[in-house]
């Protein structure tokens, strides 16, 4: 019991960690990338301690060039992914496989997840240097298709779950590596070439822009994708893949917004539309993906058929003491071991269990067979009319 306490502690604490560090990190990166977007090209250089300022910008333009932000990313990536050592490596066969779809045991799983990872990457820096970096335009449309291809093959071998995270892992890892590996080298030579009274190499800019501008791209795909444990209806439901892959795109069309509202370009409204028609389509989607025995009227059953789904299928977790191996306590403070407390969450139950297949989780989703969720869902609306 001990064990489980001071695990509860130590995933909550990695779990305030990586909001905060990631926070900070969203938070920077967002401003820079406000600043790469109206700053003019070809300005002279001024080294300011940690920061380039641009000389002889336009009128209006600001003269701040970004300020290095690596840590904010490095620490949000390694509280990330401990984070996800603890919850999705180590309770793999909770939260990672889904046998239904690949019966993996759990280091081929974790091995997996980590190949993926590395090999995403390696193919995104091949494809940024490579002759398609002279046709941005193309470059832009390959990194994104290899990010959400990738997203779209982690649900046919991972838990929904499992592979929603597994696609914002992919991101993230990007993001950092490309801040690592080009973005803080980068400018780190500009730097130390403005302290010394030279022009920049003019290899420079454009390997930062080409790689701040992807990672911009990408920057609210991974918000979804780390926040997306708790989308049941996204990461749930049938067309998962297509909502995985739409979220990729629908982030980076609005990024695109906003770089060029700043930077005063027009038209907007291609971008707004295609952010607006993915995320429409996500939610179409969703809906079109519940269950199938949702998709017929089931009458409402009494309260006590409900009640034993419940007690049997989600109270050895949802309970004030847990029968679950390792569970300190119930996940996310639910609790469904008294009659009251499951009328209570009876909303939360059907969104869960019937208009997804959130719970349960991963390799245990078929423990509530289709009928057992119909009945939930009829139930539940019964109960909460409205």
């Amino acid at each position: 019991m001990l064990t489980s306490f001071l695990g509860e502690w130590a995933a909550s604490l990695l779990r305030l960690a990586h909001v905060v560090t990631a926070a900070a990190w969203f938070g920077a990166f967002l401003h820079v990338s406000r600043l790469d977007a109206t700053l003019a090209h070809g300005a002279a250089w001024r080294a300011d301690g940690q920061r380039l300022t641009r000389l002889g910008v336009g009128e209006g333009a600001p003269s701040e060039a970004p300020p290095l932000f690596r840590w904010q990313a490095y620490m949000a990536w390694a509280s990330g992914f401990l984070l996800m050592t603890a919850l999705y490596y180590i309770e793999a066969d909770v939260y990672l496989i889904d046998a239904a779809r690949w019966d993996a045991a759990r280091w081929q799983a974790v091995s997996a997840s980590l190949a993926a990872i590395v090999l995403i990457w390696l193919a995104y820096d091949a494809l940024a240097k490579s002759a398609l970096a002279r046709r941005p335009a193309l470059l832009d449309a390959a990194a994104l298709a290899l990010v959400g291809g990738g997203g779209v093959l982690f649900t046919q071998i991972f838990s929904g779950r499992g592979a929603f995270l597994q696609t914002g892992a992919v991101i993230g890892t990007m993001i950092v590596a490309n801040i690592a590996h080009h973005i803080a080298p980068a400018q780190r030579r500009m730097i130390a070439a403005a302290r010394e009274a030279k022009e920049p190499s003019p290899g420079d800019e454009p390997v930062l822009r080409l790689r701040l501008r992807h990672n911009d791209d990408l920057a609210l795909a991974l918000m979804f994708f780390m926040l997306s444990s708790h989308l049941p209806l996204a990461f749930a439901t049938r067309f998962n893949w297509a909502i995985a892959a739409l979220a990729v795109i629908a982030g980076a069309a609005t990024r695109r917004y906003f770089r060029a509202r700043h930077a005063g370009q027009s038209p907007l409204w291609p971008y707004a539309a295609v952010a607006g028609a993915a995320a429409a389509l996500m939610i179409v989607l969703s809906l079109l993906g519940r269950p199938a025995a949702l998709q017929a009227a089931t009458p409402a059953p009494a309260f006590a058929a409900a009640r034993d789904i419940v007690a049997s299928r989600c109270a050895v977790c949802h309970a004030a003491q847990p029968a679950w191996p390792g569970l300190a306590a119930a996940p996310k403070g639910v609790v469904l071991d008294t009659d009251a407390a499951i009328r209570r969450h009876a909303r939360q139950i059907a969104l869960q269990a019937a208009a997804s297949r959130a719970m349960p989780p991963g390799a245990h989703a078929d423990a509530l067979s289709e009928t057992e969720r119909a009945l939930l869902a009829a139930w539940a609306s019964a109960e909460t009319p409205n």
